[in-house]
Order: C-alpha cells, then structure tokens, then sequence
C-alpha cells in the first residue's frame, strides 16, 4: 500500500489497515514503542548528499567553497533532530567500512573554518555565496528531508551561504539527476538533495564519479571528471582479488572526500516500525531485506 507521506504512514500502522512501515518520523516513535509496536534499525549501506554542479561557472569548482560547505554543518545536531536515527557521515562511506581509508580532510562541524575558507574564496556579508539545491519533501529513502534541509538551511546561513531551496516532488528530482546538472528539468539548481546506496563498488563509486557515467549514460549528475578517479575506478572494477580491490577502493574514497567533491550528511539507519504480531524480520546491514521468515500472528 503506498503511503508517501510519512504521518499518514505512521497512523496507518496504529489505527491498524497495516502492520509494517518503512520510515517512521522520529518524533512518533516513542508513541510506537510505548503502544507495543516493534521500531527496528541498523546500519545501512546508504547515505544522504547533496550532489552538486561541477559545470562550467559553478561555485562547486572551488573547492574551498567545497570544504566550507562541508564543515558548516552539525551533523550530531540533525542525527538528534532524527531521534537518534542516523549516523554523522564522514564521506560516502562510515568510518570501519573497508573502503573508506585514510581521508586528510575530516568532514566535521568548524563553522569558524568554514567562515575562513569562504572569505579567501571571495564571499562576504556584502557578497555572500548563493546556492540552490533541487529537493523533495518526501521520497524513496530520504528520511525526514524537509526537516533535514531547513536545518542545513539555518547552518550555512550561520557562515554567510544563502542556501536556496527549490522543493519539487520526488520524481522531478529524480528526472533533474537523470538529465544532468544545467538541464532545463533542473530549474537552476546547483544541486540536488538524492540519497544513495553504497551497496556495490559501482553504485557507490562509478555510477555517480565516473567520466563515463555523465547523463545520459549514468547518474554523474554533476559532470564530475577526474582522471586520478577514473583510473582507481577501472583498477577496482577489474580487480578480482577483494582484499586488493578494497584497498584501491579506500585510496578512491579518502581521494574523493579529500577533494569534498559531494555534501555529506548522515548515514542511515532505516528505521522500520511493525505491530507485534509481525515475526521473523531480521534487519541486516543491506539495502536488501528477506521477507521469506516473516509472518503475521492472527
């Protein structure tokens, strides 16, 4: 049964036409619990971003602007803001995977950095920096983005960024990342708020960092092209021996947050809300769940 939005998902389950949600709001969790609904979460191979517009003209280029952005968020304060449920992201990967390395650039809350790095970039009060970002309020694995991006609205206008928000529904997004950053689908935006599954090497590295993969052959939505990346890709992918394969893989990631090529917020964590009478699920650490245990106790 689709339910978009997330309330209406959540009185479902307690009024009872369902028994299983995706994606509770964090403030009525504690309601689920306290009425005997089960709340499951863990670990996930899936991460929330801003993709932004390497295209000629772009702020993105400079990658002091990158960093800045970068550090003027709280990410402990949105994990807060999300009961809990999510991780601070360090990359696009979490810290202890395998492919994540040994990055020099710590992706953390320094607004005062962040202030610095956009006044050598040539930003000021009387010339702040301006971006636009195309995001939805609901959507495939997008957790509470509404809530999520006004918060990181308030962050960067703390630092002198105006982020302008273009809020559109989820398949406008989805058809502005198909199309590429400049395309008319886009409306302007330098952005886009799409999160992203890490579950393969390349979903979480060719599909959206390769040359190769520009729209419309691939979700490069930003025209990034790096020679260094590119050639890490191809070693990875042919590559057969999985130790020496994450190990080019985790050279890649600490490349690409050294070049804080993307916004990198949190991590999910996929909460899931279900009566009591839902037995058998288990939830792995994958993007894939296995329904074949579970049953519904009459």
């Amino acid at each position: 049964m689709p339910i978009p939005e997330a309330t209406t998902r959540t009185s479902a389950l307690l009024s009872g036409p369902v028994d299983f949600i995706e994606a509770p709001p964090p403030d009525m969790i504690p309601r689920l619990k306290s009425g005997g609904f089960q709340v499951t979460s863990n670990r996930y191979p899936h991460f929330w971003p801003y993709f932004m517009s390497f295209r000629e003209g772009s702020p993105w280029l400079d990658i002091r602007v990158r960093k800045a952005v970068n550090l003027a968020i709280d990410r402990d304060a949105i994990v807060k803001l999300l009961g809990g449920y999510a991780i601070p992201a360090k990359g696009i990967v979490e810290p202890g995977n395998p492919w994540f390395g040994k990055p020099t650039f710590e992706v953390k809350y320094d607004p005062a950095t962040a202030r610095n790095l956009l006044a050598e970039a040539g930003y000021s009060t009387q010339k702040p920096l301006t971006l636009k970002v195309l995001a939805a309020p609901s959507g495939s694995g997008q957790m509470v983005p509404r809530r999520m991006n006004e918060y990181i609205q308030q962050n960067l206008k703390s630092v002198g960024i105006n982020l302008e928000l273009i809020t559109v529904d989820w398949e406008q997004v989805r058809n502005c990342r198909r199309a590429g950053a400049g395309s008319p689908v886009c409306q302007g935006a330098q952005g886009i708020n799409n999160s992203h599954t890490t579950i393969d090497p390349h979903t979480a590295f060719a599909r959206v960092y390769s040359c190769d993969s520009v729209p419309p052959a691939g979700f490069n939505f930003g025209y990034y092209c790096d020679k260094t990346v590119e050639a890490m890709i191809h070693k990875a992918l042919n590559t057969f021996d999985e130790r020496l394969r994450d190990q080019i893989l985790a050279n890649l990631h600490s490349y690409i947050v050294d070049q804080a090529v993307d916004v990198w917020v949190v991590h999910d964590v996929a909460p899931r809300a279900m009566s009591a009478k839902v037995k058998g699920f288990v939830q792995v650490k994958n993007w894939y769940q296995d329904f074949t245990p579970v049953y519904v106790e009459n």
